[in-house]
């Protein structure tokens, strides 16, 4: 049985990230990274 546990906002953004096809960051603060902006709006409104 798999254990379910809650997701980083990091491990979030990275898991939109790939499914997009982008390279996962090492951190949410990268600036230039448009999709790094957009990938962390609903993580932040959750």
């Amino acid at each position: 049985m798999p254990i379910i546990s809650a997701m980083t906002e990091l491990e979030a953004v990275n898991e939109m990230l790939m499914s997009i096809g982008q390279a996962p960051v090492n951190t949410l603060s990268v600036t230039g990274i448009r999709d790094v902006s957009v990938a962390r709006a609903p993580a932040c409104r959750a």
